[in-house]
């Protein structure tokens, strides 16, 4: 991950940015007097939108910020050098798409030195842009006129994002420069919020230093430092996700764990290696959902190879120091051959800190490698709460938090943006909200929404229940039906949790939503939905981003990720083939091939085309004869050709021969899906070539 700095000057229309996490895709500013209105200023649901005022009036000028978006602002940062100026600085996360108006009102004529500036944030990983931490004055009618501002500031801990802007109560030109040398004139600490990740060349502080040259001889510039956080991606070759769930004292472990087995189900998450540990729990109180093991919830949900036990309802298990060295071994393992560790943390870390401890004292890591390679994701004030030997203490995050990279997301029962408890449950990032007792939207409600009066639909569509479609995601359905039928074995479900009415509580999994990326497409608990559990979205194999081209050739083996009935169609249950490819699957593949072939059956594959006239030729193989064998190729459901298998076969089933037709006419698409169908079966597919 490339850590930069980022420099935004908003007394014009010029803009400096070299951010990897964030850019300025928005901007405007003008005088604010009697009031501005920025006119259709277009956003996306991840942006951020932020207002900054400076004024060389006193800080009796008040500012209210509003949108016809519905987006509350919320005020981050006022600060004065009265009487010479002050300056206001607001956001709103927006969580929608559109072109809206944004106004700036001041309490009273606010004379023409009081400019506004606006400008839209998009980040790449995460809703939030973190607040103004510190603002200073510039410069004022006192100082001189074309004199230099130099600021210093230290980071302790590396890896925040910075972006540095100047507002201006005038509209005369500035510059801003790194500074030369060590001409710092003055040093101003500046107190961050949150902490992020870094290279791990740079595990010990480091000093920004910013140069502001001004030829104003106006008052009232002012400068703030911006930050946001940046993350490194998830590497789906090297990194490693660990699942950490606490089984107590609601279901909503249950359902978290049944939401993300249907994201390791989902292409982007197909190669992923992880690892589930059930009992997580420090020392809250509530019942041990002791059913979860009895009835086989993870065994179903991930594997029996997938996951090991931490704690059961009588505390720690009799091997839990067992348990703690293969934890920090596939952690050391994964680290030293250069990949990161991201936990899931839906229980408390005692347990993260045992096996973060073993990484020095037994495996001997060098601190700088854990420390910025290991990500571990907390939506939860409560589960903090209760980490440590005593409630409400924080001697395990105390001791934890310098060892790691501790990354803090909002809560995710909640709509993104409430105000409820905001000590509590605004934790940084804006999340999503997978909690459907809070899912619709009422400001008269202290919790900021209210219960979907259809959240039972959820659970229908997901099981495919009587009154509602067959899942055509068919491992979802099962990984629900399991995960409800642990829920309706428990009795003590607290009155915050949805599940007794029939919804779902997955807040939990809030985390893999932030390690994924999920950021601007999963939204919501219906988004999520929509992607994870109710469709398997058809997809190219293997690089679920790049359909196959044509001209080119298809391997049989490498129909499209969807699955059954989605991207193939075979009428006998399980892979019969040997090798250890796409094993899940019912189609019958050796690897390199698809065989055990019968009439009717189909496989997909999603492609872009060059359009021309073509040669469509196939390498079957048979060792038996059968007359009227075919296979039908098939573009977006027209058919392009019809090509004949030998009658009497090939000679054995490892004998492949090339059968074709030329003169195709096939048009140019993208993202088309070409269908092969056997006609009659019983002969083997190696690949079809389009040329």
């Amino acid at each position: 991950m490339k850590t930069t700095l980022t420099v935004v000057l908003l007394s014009s229309l010029s803009i400096i940015h070299s951010l990897s996490a964030l850019t300025v895709t928005n901007q405007a500013n003008g005088q604010v007097k009697n009031g501005i209105t920025f006119n259709n200023i277009s956003v996306s649901k991840s942006d951020t939108v932020v207002i900054a005022v400076a004024s060389s009036k006193n800080n009796s000028v008040s500012i209210d910020f509003s949108s016809n978006s519905g987006a509350a602002f919320e005020t981050i940062s006022t600060a004065s050098d009265n009487p010479v100026s002050v300056t206001y600085v607001a956001y709103a996360a927006m969580h929608q798409t559109g072109s809206f108006n944004f106004t700036v009102i001041p309490s009273s004529n606010a004379g023409g030195q009081t400019r506004a500036s606006l400008f839209v944030l998009s980040p790449t990983f995460g809703y939030r842009v973190f607040p103004i931490t510190d603002t200073k004055t510039v410069f004022s009618a006192a100082a001189n006129p074309s004199g230099t501002f130099d600021l210093a500031y230290t980071i302790n801990e590396s890896g925040l994002s910075e972006s540095v802007f100047i507002e201006a109560a005038s509209s005369s030109t500035k510059t801003v420069n790194p500074a030369s040398g060590n001409a710092i004139n003055t040093s101003v600490s500046i107190s961050k919020r949150k902490i992020g990740s870094v290279e791990a060349t740079d595990p010990t502080s480091r000093v920004s230093a910013w140069t502001f040259n001004t030829n104003s001889s106006n008052a009232g510039s002012a400068m703030g430092v911006l930050f946001s956080e940046a993350y490194p991606a998830l590497d789906l070759e090297n990194d490693l996700i660990l699942g950490q769930f606490d089984l107590k004292p609601d279901m909503d472990d249950v359902h978290s764990a049944a939401a993300f087995a249907c994201m390791l189900e989902h292409p982007i998450l197909y190669e992923a290696n992880y690892f589930i540990y059930s009992g997580a729990y420090g020392v809250q109180n509530g019942d041990f959902i002791t059913e979860a093991k009895s009835l086989g919830l993870y065994n179903t949900l991930f594997g029996s190879s997938n996951w090991d036990e931490v704690k059961d309802e009588n505390g720690p298990v009799a091997d839990y120091n067992d348990v703690v060295r293969g934890a920090s071994t596939r952690v050391a393992n994964t680290l030293n051959a250069g990949g990161k560790v991201w936990v899931i943390e839906g229980g408390q870390s005692d347990f993260t800190l045992d096996w973060v401890n073993e990484l020095d004292s037994f495996h001997s890591l060098d601190p700088a490698l854990v420390k910025y390679g290991v990500f571990v994701i907390q939506h939860s004030w409560f589960n903090e709460k209760q980490s440590g030997n005593t409630s409400n203490t924080s001697e395990v995050l105390d001791a934890l938090r310098p060892l790691v990279t501790y990354v803090e997301v909002d809560d995710g029962n909640f709509l993104p943006g409430v105000t409820f408890n905001p000590n509590i449950f605004d934790r940084g990032i804006q999340t999503p909200c997978f909690n459907t007792n809070y899912i619709i939207p009422d400001s008269s409600a202290t919790e900021g929404g209210i219960p979907d009066p259809d959240q039972e639909d959820y659970l229908g569509f997901a099981k495919g229940e009587t009154g509602y479609p067959a899942n055509i995601n068919a491992r979802a359905a099962e990984i629900w039906t399991k995960a409800d039928e642990v829920a309706d074995t428990w009795t003590e479900t607290p009155s915050y949790s949805p599940i007794d009415d029939g919804g779902v509580d997955f807040s939990d999994c809030i985390m893999a939503w932030f390690i994924v990326n999920d950021i601007g497409d999963v939204t919501s608990a219906q988004a999520f939905w929509d992607k994870y559990v109710t469709n398997n979205p058809q997809l190219p194999f293997p690089d679920w981003e790049t359909p196959a081209s044509i001209p080119g050739t298809i391997e049989a083996e490498n129909y499209d990720y969807g699955g059954s009935g989605v991207a193939y169609s075979d009428f006998d249950g399980g892979n019969n083939g040997t090798l250890d490819y796409r094993e899940s699957d019912d189609v019958d593949s050796e690897g390199s091939t698809v065989g055990w072939t019968r009439g009717g059956e189909w496989l997909e594959y999603t492609v872009d085309t060059t359009a021309g006239n073509y040669t469509i030729s196939a390498r079957v193989a048979s060792a038996v004869s059968q007359n009227g064998r075919k296979l039908r190729v098939k573009l977006d459901g027209v058919t392009l050709a019809t090509l004949n298998v030998p009658n009497g076969g090939t000679g054995s089933w490892t004998n492949f021969t090339t059968i074709s037709v030329s003169g195709v006419s096939i048009p140019a698409t993208t993202g088309g899906v070409i269908r092969l169908e056997f006609v009659k079966g019983k002969f083997d597919l190696d690949s079809v070539t389009i040329n």
